[in-house]
């Protein structure tokens, strides 16, 4: 099992050994070692058939001795992992969606009669909070008219951090982009392997406390969506205590 855990997944539909592994531990009642396999499994195995939403019982034909809910119990636990990453990537993307798209003071109450481009204000380079406080600060207050959002003016640099995150999402298939059928192992390395190099490039101290994207940690932000690694688990063997 430890070279398993070493190795991590090959990508292919499935690896038999930890099933195998996992029947072994039913058979000499070894709790631990049944945990360790399932965890595996969870992690990296594929126990969906791709697009069919059906668990995989294929292994049942090898590994008999498992029990006959495994498929499904692996399901469940993958899929909640993989709904709840893809749910905490579109409210970080809703956010910024609000943040720049917000008119703030600055704007004016007539900007959405202007008859043309050239009358729209001209954006500033860094985003200003004036009266209220950032976004970020409250990123629960996501509803259809946020506190701030009356008095926060967005700059180019709000805009950029969302058409850089909006990329980095679709070319990783992560969030509103991800593809049907990929494991949990495919979403966490997918966020793990998101460039953020271009996120701070237009990052000002001087900025930080009134610009929404100076001030945000989307790094700090995809390192807690990473803390699920510590949350997958095994399963209990279902036939002793």
């Amino acid at each position: 099992m430890s070279h398993c855990e070493r190795q991590g997944t090959s990508r292919l539909f499935e690896c038999l050994t930890p099933y195998s592994i996992a029947e072994c531990a039913v058979i000499i009642k070894a709790t631990n070692l049944y945990r360790r396999a399932t965890k595996w499994l969870v992690r990296y195995s594929y126990p969906v058939a791709r697009g069919s939403g059906i668990a995989n019982n294929n292994y049942r034909t090898s590994h008999p001795s498992l029990p006959e809910t495994l498929g499904c119990d692996i399901y469940v636990a993958q899929s909640g992992q993989i709904r709840n990453i893809k749910l905490q990537l579109c409210q970080l993307l809703r956010h910024l969606s609000l943040v720049a798209s917000t008119t703030g003071d600055r704007f004016g109450e007539g900007i959405s009669l202007l008859n043309s481009e050239a009358e729209l204000p001209s954006r500033p380079v860094h985003g200003n909070r004036g009266d209220a406080i950032l976004p970020a600060e409250d990123m629960e207050d996501d509803g259809p008219a946020p506190g701030w959002s009356v008095c926060y003016t967005p700059g180019l640099h709000d805009i950029a951090l969302l058409t850089e995150f909006t990329g980095q999402l679709s070319s990783y298939h992560l969030g509103p982009f991800a593809l049907e059928g990929e494991n949990l192992d495919g979403h966490i390395d997918a966020i793990a392997s998101v460039n953020v190099f271009g996120w701070s490039l237009m990052d000002s101290t001087a900025h930080n406390s009134s610009c929404n994207a100076c001030y945000m940690n989307i790094q700090g932000e995809l390192e807690k969506i990473l803390e699920v690694r510590d949350q997958i688990d095994g399963f209990e063997p279902p036939y002793w205590n």
